[in-house]
């Protein structure tokens, strides 16, 4: 049920039941910090799973940033939009970082919303922007089985520089994807 999250995060949440398939996520995506891949059917709920982990990080009293990563920049502009409501109403702002301009990560956004190429080149240059990536708590990784097509090298990349820049302290990783046969090397 909804009332599992906290307080302070249940208006993210417009129903009142969680889903079957979210139910079983729920555990490993609300009271714990373990890696996770999640593959299921389109239309399944698989974006809940990605606002649950959400919802945990934000309840936290060391509230920390969010990158989401998605390999359309459609599919970037589509979560923005239904997050940017969501999140206001809890007080949390988004930034898009998908186009072809040279858009500057704005400090002060909690989540931040991505191609895989676009973090790449915002990345490349890490040190620059060191005190905003060593705060990124979570990482949301949509349609990951990108990685087994020639546009996953770029994906993977941004992955291990997160890792990297992180230090000791790395990201929590979710990965959703609707066709996964690669299961196992993902995870």
């Amino acid at each position: 049920a909804r009332t599992s999250v906290a307080p302070s995060v249940r208006s993210l949440f417009s129903f009142e039941f969680f889903n079957r398939m979210q139910s079983k996520c729920f555990n490993v995506l609300y009271q714990g910090d373990d890696n996770v891949v999640i593959g299921a059917p389109t239309a399944a709920g698989k974006t809940v799973c990605f606002e649950v982990a959400m919802a945990r990080l934000f309840s936290s009293a060391t509230y920390k940033k969010v990158l989401y990563i998605a390999p359309l920049k459609s599919l970037v502009q589509e979560r923005l939009k239904d997050w940017q409501k969501k999140f206001n109403t809890i007080g949390l702002s988004c930034q898009e970082l998908s186009g072809d301009t040279g858009e500057a990560l704005q400090p002060s956004r909690s989540v931040y919303l991505t191609t895989p190429e676009k973090w790449d080149a915002i990345t490349r240059h890490w040190k620059d922007h060191a005190d905003i990536l060593e705060n990124i708590a979570l990482v949301l990784i949509d349609e990951v089985h990108i990685l087994s097509d020639e546009r996953g090298a770029c994906l993977e990349a941004v992955i291990t520089r997160l890792k990297f820049v992180s230090g000791a302290r790395p990201p929590r990783m979710v990965a959703l994807s609707a066709s996964t046969p690669n299961i196992k090397d993902i995870g």
